[in-house]
């Protein structure tokens, strides 16, 4: 990952929620709160300047729902459009899981995620905050659901080398 001086390399590396990793949001299914998501371990891979998050639900480390998000880098101040992963790769792919409401059925995505801070700590970490709204029409179910993440807080901090 390069943004903002740091070069940082990472290798799969999965923290829990707290600790300095936040994630505040909500889903909504044809406009109706269905209240905040529940997700608590974060996984992460920096190789060069391509990353990758992946957000599982809390007590289940080995479920299918997940909300990932790849891209290339973090510029603090940059709006990026959230598309589907095979779309384009000049902007942040995003995903978003939680059966039995939501499934890989998803059409029609858009959203924009924004990168409000990406600073250096004292001790060598890097402290990296965003926030984002992503829609789709999901499919899966067999009815078209319209679907919304909109997450207030998504705050990673990175370890130092």
């Amino acid at each position: 990952m390069k943004s903002d001086g740091s070069d940082s390399i990472m290798k799969g590396v999965r923290f829990s929620a707290g600790r300095g990793n936040l994630f505040d949001a909500n889903f909504y299914i044809d406009g109706v709160d269905k209240g905040r998501v529940a997700f608590e371990l974060i996984d992460l891979i920096f190789l060069d300047n391509y990353y990758f998050i992946r957000l599982g639900p809390r007590g289940e480390p080995n479920a299918k729902n997940e909300l990932t998000l790849t891209g290339l880098h973090f510029k603090v101040g940059e709006t990026y459009k959230l598309v589907d992963f095979a779309e384009n790769n000049q902007e942040v792919n995003a995903s978003f899981v939680l059966e039995p409401d939501v499934s890989h059925s998803q059409q029609e995505h858009s959203g924009t995620l924004n990168v409000a801070y990406n600073e250096a700590q004292g001790d060598g970490s890097r402290l990296i905050g965003m926030y984002f709204s992503y829609s789709f029409k999901e499919t899966g179910s067999g009815a078209v659901k319209n679907i919304s993440v909109k997450c207030w807080t998504l705050q990673l901090l990175i370890p130092p080398k």
